[in-house]
Formats: C-alpha cells, sequence, structure tokens
C-alpha cells in the first residue's frame, strides 16, 4: 500500500501493477463510482468489483497504463480532495518518474459550515450572491495553487467539474491545469441534448445551497440575497432536469454517470493527457 496509516480506507482504492507512471484520480460520488453496477439496482450499498473496475479512474489508468489511486468520498467536499491530496503527494512523488493528478471539484460550499476555511472575512461588502461565491472559489483556487500546483512542480494537474462551473473571472488562478469542459459538457457533446446549465454553482439542497443559506442567515445576509438565492435554487431544478434527460446519468441521488458517462469522461482525459 502507497499510504499507511489511513484513517479510513472506503474512499481509498489503489491499483498498483508495477508501472513507472502513477494517475491519482480525486472527487466526490461521481469520481469514487456511485451507482455503478448493483448499487443502483438492487439497492447494495457497494458493489465494489465492478464499481472500481469501471470508474473512470481505473479505465483512465488502464488506457495510460499507470499505477492507479482513487481518492473520493461520496458527499465529499472540495477541502477534503485538497487535504487528501496535500497529504498524499509527499509518500509517491519519489516513487515514480511521473505523477498526474485529476481533481474532479464538486459544488461549491458543500464544506462551508463545518469547515469555513474559504469563507470571505469581508461579507459585509459583498453586496450580491455571486460576489461572495466568487470571492469563495477565488479562496479555494488560491488554496489549491499555493498548497499543491506550486507545491508539487514535477506533478501534472488536471483541474476540473463534474456538474457545476467555475467562475470565468477565477479560472486563470490554476493557469493551465483547470480543464476546459465539464463531465456534463463530455457527456453533453455525446447525445442530442440541450446544453447544460452554464450558470450552475449547486445542484445538492441538502448538501450545499442549504448549508450556504444557513452561512447567509448567520451572517445577517439572507434577506439581501433571497431573490438570488431563487434563482439558484431554480438552476439547480434546471440541472436535475436536464440529467433526468441524459442518457448517461441514472436518475436518483445526485444523478451519477452511467458507465458510458465514466467512459466518456475518461476517453477526455486521455486525450488531454497523452499530449502532455
Amino acid at each position: 500500500m502507497l499510504w499507511k496509516d489511513l484513517p479510513s480506507n472506503d474512499w481509498y482504492f489503489e491499483n498498483l501493477t508495477n508501472n513507472d507512471s502513477l494517475l491519482i484520480t480525486v472527487g466526490d460520488s461521481w469520481t469514487w463510482g456511485d451507482s455503478l453496477g448493483k448499487i443502483s439496482t438492487d439497492g447494495a450499498e457497494d458493489d465494489y468489483e465492478f464499481r472500481t473496475t469501471h470508474m473512470f479512474g481505473s479505465v483512465l489508468a488502464k488506457k495510460l497504463k499507470m499505477d492507479h489511486v482513487n481518492m473520493a468520498i461520496p458527499g465529499g467536499w472540495n477541502i477534503n480532495m485538497h487535504d487528501h491530496v496535500k497529504d498524499f503527494l509527499p509518500h509517491v512523488v519519489d516513487k515514480y518518474n511521473k505523477v498526474y493528478v485529476v481533481i474532479t471539484l464538486t459544488e461549491l460550499c458543500r464544506e462551508i459550515i463545518k469547515d469555513p476555511i474559504w469563507t470571505d472575512v469581508d461579507i459585509a461588502n459583498k453586496h450580491t450572491l455571486d460576489e461572495l461565491l466568487m470571492s469563495y472559489e477565488k479562496n479555494m483556487f488560491n488554496s489549491f495553487k499555493k498548497n499543491l500546483i506550486d507545491q508539487w512542480e514535477s506533478v501534472t494537474f488536471l483541474i476540473g467539474r463534474n456538474f457545476t462551473y467555475s467562475f470565468d473571472e477565477n479560472i486563470s488562478i490554476l493557469g493551465g491545469t483547470h480543464l476546459p469542459n465539464s463531465w456534463v459538457d463530455c457527456m453533453a457533446s455525446n447525445q442530442k441534448i440541450d446544453a447544460y446549465p452554464s450558470d450552475s454553482r449547486f445542484l445538492t439542497s441538502s448538501m450545499a445551497l442549504n448549508p450556504f443559506i444557513l452561512y447567509c442567515k448567520k451572517n445577517k445576509k439572507y434577506q439581501e440575497y433571497k431573490m438570488e438565492l431563487f434563482d439558484y435554487y431554480s438552476t439547480c431544478i434546471s440541472a436535475i432536469d436536464w440529467l433526468d434527460n441524459s442518457t448517461f446519468n441514472h436518475k436518483t441521488a445526485t444523478r451519477h454517470p452511467t458507465v458510458d458517462g465514466h467512459k466518456i469522461w475518461a476517453d477526455y482525459l486521455y486525450n488531454l493527457i497523452i499530449i502532455l
């Protein structure tokens, strides 16, 4: 095992086949492979063998002929991804000729109440909801750049999103590591379907939107942002409708990708990595 003394192993998977390059894939339930195999058909808590061989990270590592580590948590937060990569890289950078890290970010603000590391101390002067969320994401991206990208120049980072979008104003912080297309973009291009809502910052009420509303209420900004919050909630509904109409997504929870949906994301990443 590459990483000893793990606090938990339900979010950690490795497949080591003595290659000289390592692929690390990091994310939430989409990256973990939720709804793959029997998980969605007979209520199984996990279909480990099927899930771990069909999640996009395993598909991608096989195509690239690389060792593979997958670090993903169903319902996970972006701060989890940041911290897991930060803690893990010192254990592996000297063991491989090349290390690639693919981080598929989830929606904003899942961690905003329990780990408010990226909240803006100047919230009183953020007069629109977009200003506040843009600042939150800016702080998040600065952490990824300072603690990961800048610290590990020998590591190739690819940072993308699954079902939300980054603010255009923040993308330059991550430089060339930020992927041009999201997972949903890739699935949209493989079927006849309208574009996914491009202003999507949230998808789930319980995991992201509700914690953000609670944060706004605690900071006495809820009334100021109330109408904008309704707009965001409407976008969430439109996004879920899109996923329900997508051939490559299951129809429960956060509409996890199907086997073909995972293959589409793996193929997209493969075509980027082979030219690096």
